[in-house]
Order: structure tokens, then C-alpha cells, then sequence
């Protein structure tokens, strides 16, 4: 059972001191209601040139590892986050993205990806909801269907939530489905489906050793009419766009994908580098708190082995929730905005720290010049 209690402001002066004397760094970042609203979710707007140039320069920092892990589909998150270096966890685990934009995407749920024969029987329920409860929109996925209502009715749209919930698990019967009523929303999902589970994957891939950065951007791509109409298609149970698994490849970078068989291969001959920073940061919903509580220090039996790549002192694995809500998360931030300030003091603590090693690197090239100087001169 979940350990929820209210978390505690989060210190930022103890975070950034924390991140600052760190140099193995990991950034678990949820995208809606971390990185984007819901507002600008439902309009398909972009991220904002400041966030978008904050996450460039911590993913780009060679000591950082950020992922986005999210319950949008995958195609849906390479348009927001285009050419941006990051990893993703995609549709709450379903896929993941262990490098940057031109990594193949991968199913962590072997042997094969969940079985979506229920889906057409579900969607024209999910319709019926959302025709007679204004304000809320159905959400298609690979592998999932969510159905938001946020912008209903609060009191209506928690009746009609909580009446589609016991109709659609009478509808189910014994499917590998999951249905959860929660955030405002009634999502339905593969069983064992969860942000926590895929936690694994990416802590034993990103500390195999440093990251190959050739392919970072400099700047932001600027998205053509064209290119945003080739990404987009209609859904055809709500306003809210969708985008098909082809045309996520077509967002990747145009080079030769890092495959996850390379990925793995590399895992058993690299040298292991433990973490020294952890920060989770996100809006999850109780489903996926085991995001969270996964983070946390366990002894014993409930002790995971991935939780050997930890930092050894807990105080450097920070947990953070968007919003003050019971959580497994110790800390929280109070909304969008403030995630995104924090993450400008990430990035601008970033840069400080870069400006150093360039600082120090040049002190050091002087220093060996001398001597190879005198060493000549001796000669």
C-alpha cells in the first residue's frame, strides 16, 4: 500500500547546493503539469523559448541526464520536445527512449507490446461520455485512452467520471486493462503499466558512463507549416491531436539510430558510475507514485538492486511534486511556473559551472605550455 503524506516545501538554496557540488546527475521530469499546462496541452502550444533553452542546457552538460517521463504518447512527445537531447519514458512505461532523438524508441514489456483488441469497444463509450459532459475530451494513444474532464462541471464531472469508471470495469471483465479515476481523468492502461516500473530501465542505462553529445543542438529548429501538418492528425473523438508512430520517427534526427540492442550490450561491458544527484520532479497521478516511492531508501527485501546506482546519501535524491497533494514525494513545488523556475536556476547553475571547467581547463593549458616551454629551454 502507498505511504501518502503531505510534502514539505521544497529548499531550493539546499537543492541547488546539492546539484552543485554533484558531477553524475539524473532529472526525472513529468510534461503535463510539469513542463506544459493544461490548457496549452489541449491547444497543442509549444513549449516557451526559456524552458525550451533551460532544458537544452541541462541535457546538454554531459554530467546531466534528463528524461521526460509522461503519459502522452510517443509521437505526441517528440513534437514538443523536437531535437531536444533528453530521454523519454512514453505512455506511462509502455516505451521508452534511452538516448536522444535518434535512439530507436523501445517496449520494456516483453515479449511483445500489450494487445489492444479492447480499444474499439471502448472508444465509442468514451464518446458517449464526453458528448453529454461539456468540457471534457477523450485522449487515443498507442496503448492507452484517457478521458479528461478538467474543464467540466467539478461537481457533474466527477459523477459522470466516477459512473464511466464502474461502467467501463463491467465492460472489461477479466482484460489485461487497468481503469483509474484520478487527476481528472479516467485513464485506462496495459495492466502493470506504471512510471515506477520503468524506473529500472533508465537507472541502469544512464550510469553506464558519459554520453555521446555529438548530435546536441545549438539552437531551437524552427517547426514549418509543413512539418507541423506532416506531425499532427485529427483524433476522431476529440479536439485534441494525436500523432501516429511513423511520424515520430520522422521528428528523430536523419542519423544512424543508437538501437536499444547497442544499449544493451554496452551495459554489460561498461564500467558502472553511481549517481550523486537524483531530482524527480512532477504532476503524477496515484498510479504513478511509484515513481516516487521508488526513489525512496528501503533496506532488506523491498530493497530494488537498481537502487545501487543511487546516490549513497538519500539527502542528494530529491522528490518533488507539482502541486501540494498527498504524495511519496518529501517535497513540493507550488505549480507550472515555479517547476520552470526551478529548472531556470538548474540551467543557470549550469552555465556557472561550465564557465568553471572552461576557467580551469585554459589555467591548465597555460600550465603545461610553461612547463613544455622549460622542459625545451632545459634541453
Amino acid at each position: 500500500l502507498l505511504s501518502l503524506e503531505l510534502p514539505e516545501p521544497l529548499p531550493r538554496s539546499e537543492l541547488l547546493d546539492s546539484f552543485a557540488k554533484s558531477s553524475r546527475r539524473l532529472i526525472l521530469l513529468g510534461l503535463l503539469g510539469t513542463l506544459i499546462n493544461y490548457s496549452d496541452f489541449k491547444e497543442m502550444h509549444p513549449l516557451s523559448d526559456k524552458l525550451w533553452g533551460d532544458l537544452l542546457t541541462l541535457a546538454s552538460d554531459p554530467g546531466n541526464c534528463v528524461v521526460v517521463i509522461t503519459g502522452r504518447e510517443r509521437g505526441l512527445v517528440s513534437q514538443w520536445l523536437g531535437d531536444l537531447p533528453v530521454w523519454v519514458v512514453a505512455e506511462n512505461g509502455v516505451f521508452v527512449r534511452l538516448g536522444g532523438p535518434s535512439t530507436e524508441w523501445a517496449c520494456p514489456l516483453e515479449p511483445v507490446e500489450p494487445n489492444n483488441d479492447w480499444k474499439a469497444s471502448i472508444k465509442p463509450v468514451l464518446k458517449y461520455f464526453e458528448e453529454r459532459t461539456p468540457g471534457s475530451i477523450t485522449e487515443s494513444q498507442e496503448h492507452t485512452l484517457t478521458w479528461h474532464y478538467r474543464d467540466s462541471d467539478e461537481d457533474f464531472g466527477e459523477i459522470q467520471a466516477s459512473d464511466l469508471q464502474l461502467h467501463l470495469k463491467e465492460v472489461l471483465g477479466n482484460q489485461p486493462v487497468e481503469v483509474f479515476l484520478d487527476s481528472k481523468m479516467v485513464q485506462l492502461r496495459p495492466y502493470g503499466v506504471s512510471k515506477g516500473a520503468a524506473l529500472e530501465a533508465v537507472l541502469e542505462a544512464c550510469t553506464l558512463g558519459p554520453r555521446d553529445l555529438a548530435s546536441v543542438p545549438s539552437t531551437r529548429r524552427e517547426r514549418t507549416d509543413d512539418t507541423t501538418a506532416r506531425l499532427e492528425r485529427e483524433s476522431n473523438t476529440s479536439s485534441l491531436h494525436e500523432l501516429s508512430e511513423d511520424l515520430a520517427t520522422a521528428a528523430a534526427a536523419a542519423e544512424a539510430p543508437l538501437t536499444q540492442e547497442a544499449l544493451a550490450a554496452a551495459a554489460g561491458a561498461a564500467e558502472r558510475l553511481p549517481l550523486d544527484f537524483v531530482l524527480c520532479l512532477g504532476a503524477h497521478s496515484m498510479r504513478d507514485e511509484d515513481l516516487f516511492g521508488g526513489l525512496l531508501p528501503k533496506e532488506g527485501e523491498d530493497r530494488e538492486e537498481y537502487m545501487e546506482h543511487l546516490p549513497a546519501d538519500a539527502k542528494h535524491v530529491w522528490t518533488c511534486r507539482v502541486g501540494r497533494q498527498p504524495s511519496q514525494a518529501r517535497h513540493y513545488v507550488d505549480d507550472e511556473r515555479e517547476a520552470a523556475a526551478l529548472l531556470a536556476q538548474l540551467g543557470a547553475a549550469t552555465r556557472i559551472g561550465q564557465e568553471k571547467e572552461r576557467e580551469q581547463a585554459a589555467v591548465q593549458l597555460q600550465l603545461d605550455e610553461a612547463a613544455a616551454a622549460s622542459i625545451d629551454g632545459d634541453a
